[in-house]
């Protein structure tokens, strides 16, 4: 990958998701702090940063459920970006809780959203928004069915053993298969 020398660049992409990933990854403490400071260049982290754009990065994160057309758009992107892509945590992996959605139909979810849901029973509009709203993808299916995947940080979060030995793997130079490049 890197020279010793040189960071590792990252890009954290961000799909449906909420937030747990960041929190394990900032839960590292001090850890992460070295981390930024001597080995990794966070390039690209819209939870953090209001970058709207990334070159080539060494390494992507990618984190959440493919829930949105726009979703599927910003993991190829990252493949395209990316010299080695990571489905970081349960969602990217194996799509999760979020696979539920997969009993019903697009129609069926967006009705109990916004027309049929308690919430909406006190002065809510009980109408579908046609404006301003992200498409959903009909199924929810593992971030692998988009791109190709080449490490897998399993867990909802990632315990941070798991996260601490990704980083290893990929700060030292080795590839997702074990060998150093």
């Amino acid at each position: 990958m890197s020279a010793e020398s040189k960071k590792v660049k990252l890009a954290i992409v961000d799909c449906a998701y909420c937030g747990g990933c960041e929190i394990a990854i900032a839960d590292l403490g001090l850890e992460l702090l070295s981390l930024l400071s001597q080995k990794v260049d966070l390039v690209y982290a819209p939870i953090l940063m209001s970058a709207r754009d990334y070159g080539p990065v060494d390494v992507a994160f990618v984190m959440g459920a493919i829930r949105f057309v726009e979703d599927i758009k910003a993991v190829k992107e990252a493949r395209e970006k990316a010299k080695i892509l990571v489905a970081f945590g349960t969602c990217p992996a194996f799509g999760s809780l979020s696979t539920l959605a997969n009993l019903y139909t697009t129609e069926e979810l967006l009705e109990s959203a916004y027309v049929t849901a308690i919430s909406m029973e006190h002065g809510g509009k009980k109408t579908i928004p046609s404006e301003n709203v992200p498409e959903l993808v009909n199924e929810i299916k593992p971030l692998s069915d988009y791109v190709k995947v080449d490490l897998t940080l399993p867990g909802c979060p990632p315990p941070l053993e798991v996260i601490r030995a990704g980083f290893d793997a990929l700060l030292s130079g080795q590839s997702p298969g074990g060998k150093k490049e």
